[in-house]
């Protein structure tokens, strides 16, 4: 690179790039130029209506999407609404309710309450009578119950032993003669 190229035939030839045709070059009939002209129009005219498809999709999207917004919104309207009455009407139960309580905190016991079990009237501060009673009753006709009934008649009927005695000793021995017959007490015969 040592002289300045000046012609441009000479610098196509230093870069190596092949030579331009020199002769007639055959041209494209105008039919074909006008053929790729339609094409290019049609690819643009189909990407043009590719396009208007997608924002049709994406505007019909918008508007299901803001009439179910309106919807939701009109139904947490109407929900608000609901609640808020419900907190209305929560204050007033919460304010009656407050004033009862206060009210039976100022009462004092009476003397003799009612059982709310059995109904029955049972001095304050000490428990039901009636209700202890129905309780051990039915515990005990439960023990009744748990056992065989022949083993309770043999053990509620059956003989017991006496303490060492007179009369004991009387009752219990053999009779052989008539004089055996004699209680103490009684004047020698029966």
């Amino acid at each position: 690179m040592s002289e300045p190229i000046t012609n441009l035939e000479d610098a196509v030839a230093a870069l190596g790039a092949l030579p331009m045709p020199a002769g007639d070059v055959p041209q494209r009939s105008e039919l074909d130029r006008v053929h790729d002209l339609l094409d290019g129009a049609n690819l643009s005219l189909y990407e043009e209506e590719q396009e208007t498809a997608r924002l049709r999709l994406a505007l019909a999207s918008a508007q299901r999407g803001r009439r179910e917004l309106r919807f939701g919104l009109q139904v947490s309207e109407s929900s608000r609404e609901r609640w808020r009455a419900a907190a209305v009407d929560a204050e007033a139960k919460l304010g009656a309710l407050r004033a009862r309580v206060a009210e039976l905190e100022a009462l004092t016991p009476a003397a003799v309450q009612t059982c709310r079990v059995c109904g029955a009237g049972y001095s304050y501060g000490e428990p039901c009578s009636t209700c202890e009673f129905k309780a051990r009753m039915a515990a005990e006709t439960q023990a009744l119950q748990e056992r065989p009934l022949a083993e309770w008649v043999a053990e509620t009927f059956s003989p017991q032993p006496a303490a060492d005695g007179e009369f004991h000793a009387y009752l219990h021995r053999a009779f052989t003669t008539p004089h055996d017959l004699d209680f103490p007490g009684t004047g020698g015969v029966l």
